[in-house]
């Protein structure tokens, strides 16, 4: 019998045995038997294993009624009985409810769960407020009112499972709110007396993750309140007396054997870091040792991703490997079935899957020579069951159960001639019979060996063909080689010849009078109009022009043809026939590994993201200065989640083992203010030190001694070493960077890998060469922060390749000196944008600013001078954050790769006036019309926003605010001609939590018009019309201003603006208004002026309290320029400010709006400093 509790429709759904896909069948043996209480909420439902009576128990809670409050009546058990004949059933008149409330008064238990005895005669309950025992022949509750598994410590039960005798309940003991690990789960072997209801504890087993592990930093914190992703699971086999337990949160399953005495750990099987494996354990088989482990994989942060069924033979142990995986080739999953699985349970024949919409699918088990196919029927019904169909050709089945045929093995086969065949036979011999044959039809001799190893290459820089004939057919190399093959530069030769033959014309026209010559130049003027394709036969010049035209076309042609044939890569080799010879017709931007080199040699984290691939912008602060020293440079995090940081202050190595919240190690050294640190897969750690010493030192593990492997001239703001053991230094100070093999025992020069060795901006030059990565083709890439680029340096190519930044091929970012630089699967590009305070990477969608978006700052989604950052295997970012002097941590959200393919569309339609605001939007020029629009967005995502007008429009999008005065602060991404259509396109990652202003504006000066934007992406966004004011770059109005002049001496007052350095010299002035409207502040000095005001009161000992808005460097310039609605009759405070310490010199303040504003001095605090 099979029984669901479905809430939804205040139902039982029962399935009588036997069970049969035959839904035609004129007996349907299965019933909905309504709640005799629509207030009920069933929990669970239990059944006997050899159930011998129709007694159905459950148990659930009434509902509406206060959660928080020991209410009495809030608990019931019950039974559902059936009574008639089981070959007969008849739904309607054989069915009746029995149900008691659990006496005395309790809150609502999220933790409760139910079993009964083998037979189905007594239902026993556990929580954490008391045991019950139900028995159905005498309809007995009873009821003990405590927990008696654990009298002295709070108990959540999860899971439960009874074998008559012996039970096995697991769950999470609390251990305290001052305990790091809040909640431990703890396997209890008990004994249940039917007549007390107390449940007796025999032994029990505590989980303890070993210190090393990635479980060791769980907490648990959440256990007690019902979270799924704490869900546990437990199947006794009573043939064996042993027993599964799956602990999904620690992704593990546990076998454990026990007695009457003693529970007893045989073995586990953990697949890695993970949530979701050991949702749901059941045994398959108590005879043979084959299970079932429900499978879900999910985010680190719970969101679902897939759903799998694990089938296992054989005892469980850590490297044992299924037999079959449901779903699979054979055994699709039922159409009408949810992909999400929440539980299995089985009979232990028979194996039932619930999934997360209440379907029901039961797979029966197939003789030998058959297998159960999961089609199911072609229409819904629940629950529905699996058939059985013969085994195709080349596989077989030698067992009765639920899984699927296998393929035969190399040197057998199976001709599909024998339908019911249990085994396969031996091919003949010297035949080709490879796995999973059908046939041995084919002789050996006829077969040739064919070698495909064939070297990858690497990508090329463009893959668009329109660009590779654009590039192609108008670029000129350097080399003599390039020059040669360029169409453009025979074009230029043809036209030099034209227009030599044009002048000659000229002259035979105009010069030279002679009956003979202007014979010639008619003829020459007929054949050249003839040839004319420009002008369609009317010019002559035409027809010279076209000569030109002509090279161009055929060049083309011609490289059209070659390229064409340049496929397959096995035959086509070097494209010689143009200037870049790595051009290929394929797109190698794969993350396969050449066949030498396998993945385990990288010791760093390359992950793969979606295009779409959004990173918390609140960043983690995962170590402080306290802890890192100030200032800190390198950070390396491994493949195994091991993270190392140097601490520069007192020359020591920090490591976090995975997981770890403080240092599991640190490791002093005779090293100086070390720039750089790389760790290589075998955990030697090489560390720069070359500031005072000159040298690279690495330690090495096995002896934990430190030995010097390379000699520089400078410190190595970069290190590396790749995959053939070859050792990386980017010289900051000699704008180099060298290389030498640590294969070489002979410490000699090294090698030049990139640069001159003098400064410059050349393609071949550097100027202050920062953090490099070299890939496994051994291209190096290097962040020429003096420069604000990145270089690429592909082995064997003299063309060096500006890849992002200042003067790249293709228009990438922005760079304000970048000093690191990093590769994903995918090869796409991250940098550490060190003067833009940023972290900012590219994708399919082009490049975007990832974390530190907002500006320069202390805040958690702000960096100061980040320096270097290293991915963990789950695709977060720990970053140096140099200058607030702490390592951050940036969650990757990877939710929002989550049905990327579905785009939504919104629109948006309004227009620009002579009455709109305006602003500068390039801080410069004339000012434009423009309308903000607040951006919220429903779900996280990747967006595409473009407009469509008859102006010329410029788009621009910000975090959290717009200031008018300032476009470039808070700026996320902006456009101007999208595909020269004069509107603009791009696509940028939003957040759900986050507010995002929209500007629209008229490329143009003073242009009016109407517009529409449209944006899409995962889901609709919600658009609205903010007010928002005009930016002043104008002389003021007397009749609207006011005007303050003072200045800041070294006998001012001081404060610490950042609540990190003080003696900044500040000075409070009080600003009051006469009427409520957007007023303008802008200081004027020879000083780097910084600008807050405050509303109501300022307290220099909390700079952020009150705080209305700041403003530094207005478009860049050192005066700051406020621009806040102001009410009459509200008390603000004007502080100004340097943003440097120790800085004196005198200031204006300049004030504008509708009504004049009154600056007087406020010297409260000043008086109170002095007082007290």
């Amino acid at each position: 019998m099979i029984v669901e509790a479905q809430n939804d429709y205040t139902e039982f759904l029962i399935q009588f045995a036997p069970y049969t896909d035959n839904i035609t069948e004129a007996n349907d043996r299965s019933c909905s038997i309504e709640y005799n209480d629509d207030s009920q909420f069933v929990y669970a439902v239990a059944l006997g294993k050899n159930q011998s009576t129709y007694n159905i128990f459950f148990f659930g809670e009434m509902i509406g009624l206060d959660k928080q409050n020991a209410l009495v009546n809030r608990t019931f058990v019950g039974i559902l009985s059936y009574t008639g004949s089981p070959s007969s059933i008849d739904c309607d008149n054989d069915f009746t409810f029995t149900i008691q409330f659990i006496p005395g008064a309790f809150a609502h238990q999220e933790h409760i769960v139910m079993v009964t005895d083998l037979i189905g005669s007594i239902a026993y309950g556990f929580s954490d407020l008391f045991t019950f025992s139900y028995t159905a022949a005498t309809n007995n509750l009873v009821v003990y009112q405590n927990n008696s598994l654990s009298p002295s410590t709070s108990f959540s039960p999860f899971a439960v499972d009874y074998d008559g005798g012996l039970g096995i309940i697991a769950g999470f003991l609390d251990n305290g709110r001052n305990s790091r690990v809040r909640y431990r789960a703890v396997i209890i072997l008990f004994s249940v007396s039917a007549s007390t209801a107390i449940a007796t504890p025999i032994s029990s087993w505590n989980y303890s993750a070993s210190l090393t592990s990635w479980q060791a930093g769980l907490t648990n914190v959440g256990a007690d309140q019902y979270a799924a992703k704490f869900d546990m699971s437990v199947s006794i086999n009573p043939i064996t007396t042993q027993v599964l337990v799956g602990i999904q949160s620690i992704n593990t399953v546990f076998l454990f054997s026990y007695t009457t005495t003693t529970l007893t750990l045989i073995s586990s099987m953990s697949p890695g870091q993970a949530i979701g494996f050991g949702k749901g354990v059941a045994w398959l088989s108590y005879a043979l040792n084959s299970f079932a482990i429900l499978v879900n994989v999910y985010s680190t942060n719970y969101v679902w991703s897939s759903s799998k069924i694990y089938i296992y033979g054989s005892t469980l142990t850590n490297t044992l490997t299924p037999v079959s995986i449901f779903p699979n080739i054979q055994q699709p999953l039922y159409s009408y079935m949810s992909s999400i699985f929440l539980n299995i349970i089985t009979t232990p024949d028979n194996l039932i899957l619930l999934d997360d919409q209440g379907g029901l699918f039961v797979i029966l088990p197939a003789p030998t020579g058959y297998y159960s196919s999961t089609v199911g029927p072609s229409q819904q019904i629940v629950p529905a069951f699996s058939s059985q169909l013969p085994c195709i050709p080349g596989t077989y089945k030698n067992t009765t159960s639920i899984g699927r045929c296998v393929p035969c093995p190399a040197g057998t086969k199976n001709d599909g001639t024998n339908l019911t065949i249990t085994t396969c036979i031996n091919c003949a011999a010297n035949t080709f019979c490879p796995f999973g044959s059908t046939s041995d039809s084919i002789s050996n001799d006829m077969l040739s060996n064919v070698i495909q190893a064939v070297a990858y290459p690497s990508s090329p820089s463009i893959s668009g063909i329109d660009d590779i004939l654009f590039f192609t057919l108008f670029s000129i190399g350097s080399s003599s080689r390039c020059v040669a093959l360029s169409p453009i530069f025979w074009a230029l030769i043809v036209g030099a010849i034209v227009v030599l033959i044009g002048s000659t014309m000229l002259a035979m026209k105009h010069c030279i009078k002679h009956p003979k010559v202007a014979d010639k130049y008619n003829t020459l003027e007929t054949i050249f109009k003839q040839t004319d394709f420009i002008g369609a036969g009317e010019m002559w010049v035409g027809g010279l022009a076209t000569f030109c035209v002509l090279v161009l076309i055929i060049s083309c042609y011609v490289f059209s043809a070659k390229y064409y044939n340049s496929y397959p890569i096995e035959t086509a080799g070097p494209s010689t026939y143009t200037c870049d010879t790595t051009i290929r017709n394929a797109l190698f931007s794969s993350g396969l590994q050449s066949l030498s080199v396998p993945i385990s040699t990288l010791s760093f984290n390359q992950p793969r993201f979606c295009p779409a691939a959004i990173w918390n912008s609140d960043g983690i602060t995962f170590a402080e200065q306290s802890i890192v020293g100030s200032d800190p440079y390198a950070i390396f995090v491994s493949t195994n989640n091991t993270i190392y940081v140097a601490n520069r202050e007192n020359s020591t190595i920090l490591i976090w083992h995975e997981e770890s919240v403080d240092p599991t190690k640190i490791i002093s050294g005779n090293f100086i203010d070390p720039s750089s640190l790389f760790v290589t897969s075998n955990g030697d750690i090489y560390i720069d030190d070359g500031q005072k010493n000159g040298r690279v030192q690495r330690l090495m593990t096995e002896t934990n001694t430190f030995v010097t492997v390379m000699n520089v001239s400078s410190r190595c703001d970069g290190l590396f070493v790749d995959i053939n053991d070859t050792l990386y230094c980017s010289m900051y100070l000699e704008d180099q960077v060298v290389k030498r093999s640590l294969n070489d025992p002979l410490m000699t020069s090294n090698c030049v890998a990139a640069g001159t060795g003098f400064e410059g901006s050349d393609s071949d030059e550097l100027d202050g060469p920062g953090g490099i990565f070299v890939d496994v083709n051994f291209d190096l890439y290097v962040a020429d922060c003096g420069n604000d680029r990145i270089q690429l340096f592909q082995l064997g190519e003299s063309n060096v390749i500006t890849v992002a930044g200042s003067e790249s091929l293709k228009p990438t970012t922005e760079l304000y000196y970048p000093t690191a630089i990093t590769l994903d699967a995918e090869k796409y590009l991250f940098i550490v944008d060190n003067n833009n305070h940023r972290i900012v990477g590219s994708s399919l969608n082009g490049f975007q600013c990832l974390v530190g978006c907002y500006g320069m700052g202390p805040q958690s989604n702000q960096l100061n001078s980040p320096l270097s950052f290293s991915f963990d295997r789950s695709g977060n970012m720990f970053i140096t954050d140099t200058s607030n002097s702490r390592i951050q941590k940036f969650q990757y959200l990877e939710e929002s790769c989550v049905n990327t393919s579905s785009v939504v569309q919104t629109i948006y339609v309004s227009k620009l006036t002579t009455n709109s605001s305006t602003y500068f939007t390039q801080c410069s020029g004339l000012n434009s019309y423009y309308e903000a629009i607040q951006v919220n967005v429903l779900r996280s995502g990747l967006y595409t926003f473009f407009s469509k007008s008859d102006m010329d429009t410029y788009g621009s999008i910000y975090n959290e605010y717009f200031n008018p005065s300032n476009p470039f602060e808070n700026r996320l991404s902006d456009n101007d001609d999208s595909c020269d259509q004069h509107q603009f396109k791009f696509t940028v990652a939003l957040e759900s939590s986050i507010k995002y202003i929209l500007v629209v504006s008229a490329f143009f000066s003073r242009v009016t018009g109407e517009f529409s934007i449209f944006v899409s992406g995962p889901e609709n966004v919600d658009l609205k019309n903010i007010s928002s004011p005009s930016a002043i770059r104008k002389p003021y109005m007397s009749a609207v201003q006011s005007n303050y002049s003072s200045e800041l001496t070294t006998n001012s007052q001081t404060y610490s603006r950042d609540c990190r350095i003080s003696n900044y010299y500040y000075e409070t002035i009080r600003v009051n208004v006469v009427g409520n409207a957007y007023y303008a502040l802008s200081s004027d000095s020879t000083m780097d002026t910084y600008g807050y005001i405050y509303k109501d009161d300022f307290d220099p000992l909390n700079p952020f309290e009150n705080l209305l808005s700041q403003n530094y460097r207005s478009c860049s310039y050192e005066d700051f320029n406020l621009i806040v609605y102001l009410h009459a009759g509200t008390k603000y405070i004007l502080v100004v400010t340097t943003s440097s310490p120790n800085i004196t010199g005198t200031f204006s303040i300049l004030t504008s709006g509708p009504n004049n504003i009154t600056l007087d001095p406020y010297s409260k605090y000043f008086e109170l400093f002095v007082n007290h």
